[in-house]
C-alpha cells in the first residue's frame, strides 16, 4: 500500500514538472510591435526564445465579435530566433485599435494563444495557418521577413 502511495506521489510530481516545463517553453514565444511614433507601428517582431519550434504561428487581429480583420501568417518559428517584418507605409493600416493575439502550435500539438505582450494560455480555439489568404497582410502588402538567431534562450 505504501508503495502505491509513493508511486502516485512520484507520478503527480512528474506530471506537475512536465506541465510547468510546457508553460515555461510557451512563455518564451512572444510578439510585439515597434513604433516610430505613439500611433503608428513600424515593425512586427516575433520571438521564439525556447529550445522548441513553434508551428503555424499567426498574429491575428479581430473585432469584438471575433471577426477576423487582418492576420500575419508567419509559419514555423525556429528555436532561439527572431523574425521581423518592416511595415513601412502599411504601419498606418495595422488595426492596432482591435484585439490582437498570436496563435501557434507546440511540438506536441498543443495550441497556444498569446495576447499582446501577454502570458500564453493553452487554447482549443484554432486560427488556421493559411499563407497567402485574403486576410494575410504579409502576402497582401508584400512584407519582407528578416530572421535573426538569438543568444539568450531557454
Amino acid at each position: 500500500m505504501a508503495a502505491l502511495a509513493l508511486s502516485l506521489i512520484t507520478y503527480y510530481d512528474q506530471r506537475s514538472g512536465e506541465q510547468e516545463s510546457t508553460l515555461k517553453d510557451a512563455a518564451h514565444v512572444n510578439w510585439y510591435f515597434l513604433y516610430t511614433n505613439s500611433q503608428t507601428p513600424s515593425q512586427l517582431v516575433v520571438e521564439n526564445r525556447s529550445f522548441q519550434p513553434a508551428y503555424a504561428a499567426v498574429v491575428n487581429i479581430e473585432d469584438s465579435s471575433e471577426k477576423n480583420l487582418q492576420n500575419f501568417q508567419i509559419g514555423t518559428l525556429t528555436p532561439c530566433s527572431r523574425v521581423t517584418f518592416e511595415l513601412g507605409k502599411h504601419g498606418k493600416d495595422v488595426r492596432i485599435d482591435q484585439k490582437m493575439e498570436m496563435f501557434y502550435r507546440d511540438p506536441v500539438g498543443r495550441e497556444w494563444r498569446v495576447g499582446y505582450l501577454g502570458i500564453p494560455v493553452e487554447t482549443s480555439r484554432k486560427i488556421y495557418f493559411a499563407p497567402e489568404s485574403p486576410r494575410d497582410v504579409i502576402f497582401q502588402w508584400g512584407l519582407e521577413e528578416g530572421w535573426k538567431d538569438l543568444d539568450a534562450c531557454g
